[in-house]
């Protein structure tokens, strides 16, 4: 008879690897993606192909959207007549959309599309 206890914090059902090792795979995955976390993996002693990192990136959840505190605002000619309006975070400084026709009342309406804002910004620059 095969002993099948499940041991919490140490064992999973149907996982290859402790609860432990997998934040490491993960943490490698997010830190450097496929071959460059494959790569740290062997050096600790972990081998995992690339694709095998990549899918355990893929499978972690997303962290959740956090209305941003400062907002930033920039109107630039990608080319010729065509504007765009770009709101970004200031904070983070990561992008949250993009308007095309570059009018003030385009990006308000963009600011407004994104669910966790609902104008919940400090500022704006």
């Amino acid at each position: 008879m095969t002993f099948a206890e499940q041991v919490p914090g140490l064992t999973v059902r149907y996982q290859r690897r402790t609860p432990l090792l997998q934040q490491v795979v993960e943490a490698a995955g997010v830190l450097l993606a496929g071959r460059g976390g494959a790569r740290m993996l062997r050096v600790l002693n972990v081998t995992l192909s690339r694709c095998t990192v990549l899918s355990q990136l893929m499978r972690m959840p997303l962290p959740p959207l956090v209305a941003p505190r400062v907002l930033g605002v920039d109107d630039f000619a990608l080319y010729g007549d065509t504007y765009a309006t770009l709101l970004v975070d200031a904070t983070t400084r990561l992008p949250l959309t993009l308007g095309r026709d570059g009018t003030l009342n385009s990006s308000a309406a963009g600011f407004v599309s994104i669910p966790a804002s609902r104008s919940s910004a400090a500022t704006v620059c």
